[in-house]
């Protein structure tokens, strides 16, 4: 009787090393993508950020600090107390107010008040 069942291993091992392959195959192709994913996520945003430095570049012709001297940037003076704002400036001063930024009184000598606005459209660098 021994002889006739001694081949039942081997199919099981047969079997279930089909079933490993394909595992480890399945393993190996979603940390590749996993791989892809974040290098394409990386060179997305080294691209924005490029843009980002060269619209600065452009508007001012070095890189930041600006001061208010340059054309095509607009500094508020004197400082505005957000009580007093309107518009997307309220929701700015309602978003910084959200993330801790409570200054009384209109600020703490002008360091965290920030507004920028640009008159050109979303899609006017491409």
């Amino acid at each position: 009787m021994r002889r006739r069942e001694g081949g039942q291993a081997l199919v099981m091992v047969s079997l279930s090393l089909f079933a490993m392959c394909g595992l480890m195959g399945l393993a190996i192709d979603v940390g590749w993508s996993y791989y892809v994913h974040k290098m394409a996520r990386a060179a997305a945003d080294s691209a924005a950020l490029a843009a980002v430095n060269e619209a600065l570049l452009a508007i001012k012709g070095t890189a930041p600090p600006y001061d208010c001297t340059t054309t095509g940037i607009t500094c508020s003076t004197p400082l505005i107390d957000c009580s007093s704002a309107t518009g997307n400036l309220l929701t700015g001063c309602q978003y910084g107010y959200q993330n801790g930024f409570d200054i009384p009184g209109g600020g703490n000598g002008g360091h965290q008040k920030l507004m920028i606005q640009a008159d050109a459209p979303p899609n006017a660098c491409r």
